[in-house]
């Protein structure tokens, strides 16, 4: 039987009228799908399990006079994961050595028959705080 974990969270960029340009969003999420070719896989920087990786979607604020730039959103069910300590390294990459200017991030990891895991990051936060919930008995 497979082991899966299911990802889901948001990371919201600030900057001012698209000062930091959207194409440098493609060297932190190299992501892979079950069918890409090897090369792809072996480029792959975010979690991922044996049928893909995390996916990431970024939204642009079409209003350049607002703070908040870009939300990022990252989900995915990995199946054949539970490294819940290289999500953890992963999204602690991304909010605090990314260079981007991070207001907020929350991602949450839930490995199946283990727990949920949360990760709370609010600008200037050190360290991420997490909140793990057991479900092994649901």
């Amino acid at each position: 039987m497979s082991k899966w974990s299911h990802i889901n969270g948001s990371i919201r960029v600030d900057g001012l009228g698209g000062l930091i340009p959207k194409p440098l969003f493609g060297d932190l999420f190299k992501t892979v799908e079950y069918d890409d070719p090897e090369e792809k896989w072996d480029e792959c920087n975010v979690p991922c399990g044996s049928e893909g990786s995390i996916q990431v979607n970024i939204w642009q604020n079409p209003d350049p006079c607002c703070m908040a730039q870009y939300t990022i959103n990252v989900f995915g069910d990995l199946r054949d994961y539970s490294d819940v300590q290289e999500v953890s390294d992963w999204f602690e990459k991304i909010v605090k050595k990314s260079g981007l200017s991070i207001r907020s991030a929350v991602l949450t990891c839930d490995v199946e028959f283990d727990a949920i895991h949360t990760f709370l990051y609010v600008s200037n936060d050190d360290p991420i705080k997490v909140y793990i919930a057991d479900t092994k008995g649901i």
